[in-house]
């Protein structure tokens, strides 16, 4: 029987948006998941269920230049300044798109004037800016194990999760 699709990928980050892991700490990590029969190249067998509540169906480690949105952007999501928690989404829609164009990564609050790093904004649901990310595609829930979030811990400095709709 086919692994069922999902619409669900979970994104395993760090929540400093420049970390990346060193080459030769990505090969360990990529090694740790051969040995524990993940590979990033295939699609998963029974073995998923031991990271992800109900499997899921690929591994993906993903690197970018620079810190990139890692958000669910299907249904919209809110953003908030993190110091006065008013309503931010406008100006960050315009923040992000002048810092795809070589822009810094900021935006300053039009009510009480603060000026704030994107990444440090409130985000509803949760996302984040990630210069390396581990995706988890077609999960079957969005829980993972008490064996993938020891992995995760050990391999990616302040490891945050992201849920991701796809379609």
């Amino acid at each position: 029987m086919p692994f069922p699709r999902s619409q669900l990928n979970i994104i395993i980050c760090s929540k400093d948006p420049d970390w990346q892991p060193t080459p030769a700490a990505e090969e360990e990590m990529k090694e740790s998941l051969n040995l524990l029969g993940i590979s990033t190249q295939s699609e998963l067998d029974q073995r998923s269920h031991q990271w992800v509540v109900g499997g899921f169906r690929r591994l993906h480690m993903l690197r970018h230049r620079f810190p990139s949105l890692v958000a669910n952007h299907q249904g919209g999501y809110r953003v908030f300044c993190s110091h006065c928690q008013v309503v931010v989404t406008g100006l960050f829609v315009r923040a992000i798109q002048s810092y795809r164009s070589g822009g810094d990564r900021s935006l300053q609050c039009a009510k009480c004037g603060t000026r704030q790093d994107l990444n440090s904004l409130k985000f509803q649901p949760h996302a984040a800016f990630a210069c390396y990310e581990v995706q988890l595609n077609d999960v079957q829930s969005s829980d993972l194990t008490k064996q993938a979030y020891a992995f995760f811990e050990r391999h990616i400095p302040e490891m945050q999760l992201i849920l991701k709709r796809q379609g």
